[in-house]
């Protein structure tokens, strides 16, 4: 039988596998400015061709700061 599932059903059981798993989310509007990103291009973090694509930047500070909270 196929059952039809709707989207708030659907962001509800997802929040809850989140939930269960120990995740948090949160979606934060931040300014990065061109050192910040340059900064992170050399240390490597991104690479010149991903600086400017916003999901690569987002994995690249979701890196950042998971290595940060392991210190």
């Amino acid at each position: 039988m196929n059952q039809i599932v709707s989207s708030s059903a659907e962001r509800m059981r997802r929040y809850r596998e989140r939930k269960r798993a120990g995740i948090e989310m949160a979606s934060l509007p931040i300014q990065l400015f061109t050192d910040e990103l340059n900064e992170m291009v050399e240390r490597g973090a991104l690479t010149p061709e991903t600086r400017n694509d916003k999901t690569k930047v987002a994995e690249a500070i979701e890196a950042i700061l998971a290595q940060w909270v392991e210190i």
